[in-house]
């Protein structure tokens, strides 16, 4: 029986390895005790261009005898792997069509009305599922088993699956599979330095919390179950020996167990056996912190961590108990959130707009949260997205908290290269209008692009530390500022249109340019610098006193804007006192005093933590204006640590 495994690539420039086709052909052929007789087609799992067509990208495949397709959908591809079923069932109507993935909304009962081309859905673990499947469909025994639902049968109770125990798995794909993979690795790195690899990797399985906002491949809320010890020691060097660019480890908390630590240990250790940079990232442990920290940081002292995520999602007490979050103690990641501060690892906090409970000024002090915690380099505000088969999308939750939302679709840059995927975004609940929405949403990028990407940064952590003045006051005060009010009117234009009319995205058309709208907020900023601090100056003079031509100063010298000043010279020493006040813990303030004495600053040039970039003064301003923009501006966030400003200046 000829059987294609498809599960098409997110992005075009680093490559995931097939890990399930992996998992499932390992398991089939080394701990399945019965026989089926299977001829394994090449599995597709590259990222194509949207022009690629479905016949392309299935030439090498002798469509007309196929058998069998199983595909795994997620959010970025699904429509073309539909597509793409379409063109084999068409081709082939024979061929047995499978779907299977966090993409496919297996509770309900319509499903097939979406999946005209798939003849079964697949719900369970694909191991517990797919050999027993397998083995009856070639044998012609009766295959409408639980975990399948069949086109025939749609209306049938979705019993759940018993997992498989991880320890009792003998199967190591990487291992087993060692030589395909090291085929298919050296193939992607020979296109050229652009082409990455990537893999996944597993530990264990299972996450014991039940996020409403979360399908952790619909292992929420269950117990989790270990992969022996030396299964993942030895899978580690086969994964190592492939020289991969990044390893993500897929656990969903990882840190939880003591062998946790010795496996960083191990990847580390075979990185230096192999002379080759891998990254690694990884979900910390929602509790249990230490162990996670500890990883980090080994990670970062060998140039092996690009960026440590941390779920913060709210800092409200009833959105997160709506969320069933409020089993996750706060404390845990403030000691994360110190000990990485301590440590020089670049952290990024994400929250969660739109949570039911939320409100706007909800929101405002949970960004503005985040900045007492220390996170001034780069944040993630994400959008609730209604995935499939989460807590959330059930008709009860729904209904309870009064749940509305719009259809999408998710862009994360302008011009990405990217697949662009359909999504549901939660825009309205019993605690704000959808109108709310559209200001939860303009504050989100008004506090990114005055504050985390730096315009008033300075200022407002100097206010915050040593005049006692709130962030959120501090904010409060700067968006009354009239050339504030006109540069955010265009970012509130954008969000009425994509949360109550018809755009698609929330990107703002400016300067022949498409802008994510920190982007948006900080160039129309640097456009207007002069003004912006004439009036800050007015509104603060009482606030600041002789500080604040300063302070204004030195805000305006140490980020990148349009003047590239290489140095200057002015009354206050703010280099130890800015020092101290980056690496300040969570929710304290820093006790230095700026010393007032006559202090050179001087600007090499050089931007960015995870990247270092060089920004040459060019005497042609348009030269110029392209180059911030294609180097910095267009950067995502996750890789903005010291991106908006010359952190050089406070080093001396």
């Amino acid at each position: 029986m000829k059987i294609l495994v498809c599960n098409l690539g997110l992005l075009p420039m680093s490559t995931f390895l097939p890990y399930l086709y992996a998992r499932l052909r390992t398991y089939i052929e080394v701990d399945y005790d019965k026989h089926i007789d299977l001829k394994w087609q090449t599995p597709i799992f590259r990222c194509y261009d949207n022009n690629v067509s479905a016949e392309e990208i299935l030439k090498d495949i002798d469509v007309k005898n196929l058998d069998m397709l199983l595909t795994s959908n997620y959010t970025w591809n699904i429509n073309d792997q539909l597509e793409l079923s379409r063109y084999v069932k068409k081709v082939n109507p024979n061929c047995f069509i499978i779907a299977g993935g966090p993409e496919i909304e297996y509770k309900n009962l319509k499903v097939f009305e979406r999946l005209d081309c798939v003849d079964a859905i697949c719900y369970a673990e694909i191991e517990s599922v797919m050999p027993e499947f397998l083995y009856n469909y070639q044998n012609n025994i009766d295959y409408d088993i639980n975990g399948i639902i069949l086109k025939t049968n749609p209306l049938k109770p979705r019993t759940p699956v018993l997992k498989i125990e991880c320890k009792d798995i003998i199967g190591k794909p990487y291992t087993h599979l060692k030589h395909e993979f090291i085929k298919w690795a050296k193939e992607i790195k020979s296109k050229g330095s652009q082409s990455r690899v990537a893999v996944s990797f597993e530990t264990n399985r299972g996450c014991p919390y039940g996020c409403t906002f979360c399908d952790w491949g619909s292992a929420t809320a269950s117990k989790i179950k270990k992969f022996q010890r030396d299964y993942v020691m030895e899978e580690i060097d086969s994964v190592m020996e492939l020289k991969p660019d990044l390893v993500l480890i897929v656990d969903a908390n990882f840190g939880i167990f003591e062998d946790d630590l010795d496996y960083i240990y191990k990847l580390i250790e075979c990185k230096k056996k192999n002379n080759y940079v891998t990254t690694v990232a990884f979900s910390s442990a929602k509790n249990k912190k230490t162990r996670a920290t500890q990883a980090h940081v080994a990670l970062h002292k060998e140039d092996m961590l690009k960026v440590s995520h941390m779920g913060i999602q709210h800092t409200d007490e009833e959105v997160t108990k709506i969320m069933d979050r409020d089993n996750i103690k706060a404390i845990e990641s403030i000691k994360e959130i110190n000990d990485g501060l301590k440590a020089g690892v670049p952290l990024v906090p994400a929250l969660i707009v739109g949570s039911p409970g939320d409100s706007i000024d909800k929101w405002k002090t949970a960004i503005t949260d985040l900045m007492c915690m220390s996170f001034h380099d780069d944040v993630r505000l994400h959008d609730f997205q209604l995935l499939p088969n989460s807590p959330a999308m059930d008709t009860e939750y729904m209904e309870k908290y009064k749940i509305g939302y719009i259809d999408k679709t998710y862009h994360e840059m302008p011009n990405s290269k990217r697949k662009a995927s359909p999504a549901k975004f939660v825009a309205e609940t019993f605690s704000y209008t959808k109108e709310d929405f559209v200001e939860m949403q303009t504050w989100s990028y008004f506090y990114l692009g005055f504050h985390t990407l730096g315009i008033f940064k300075w200022a407002a952590l100097y206010a915050h530390h040593t005049l006692n003045i709130h962030y959120k006051d501090f904010y409060d005060r700067v968006a009354n500022l009239k050339t504030v009010k006109d540069i955010i009117s265009h970012v509130r234009i954008q969000m009425h249109r994509f949360v109550l009319e018809d755009a698609v995205n929330k990107f703002i058309d400016y300067d022949n340019r498409l802008w994510q709208p920190d982007a948006f907020v900080y160039y129309k900023s640097i456009e207007n610098l002069e003004t912006l601090y004439e009036e800050f100056c007015v509104e603060f003079k009482d606030d600041f006193g002789d500080v604040l031509n300063d302070i204004i100063a030195f805000n305006k010298f140490i980020q990148i804007n349009f003047e590239h000043e290489h140095e200057i010279t002015i009354g206050h020493n703010f280099k130890d006192y800015f020092k101290d006040v980056l690496q300040t813990p969570a929710f304290e303030k820093s006790k230095l005093i700026p010393k007032k004495e006559r202090t050179v600053y001087v600007n090499d040039g050089y931007l960015g933590l995870q990247k270092e970039y060089l920004i040459p003064k060019v005497n042609n301003i348009n030269q110029y204006k392209e180059n911030i923009y294609n180097k910095i501006l267009k950067q995502a966030p996750n890789y903005r640590h010291r991106l908006y400003y010359y952190h050089g200046a406070i080093k001396q």
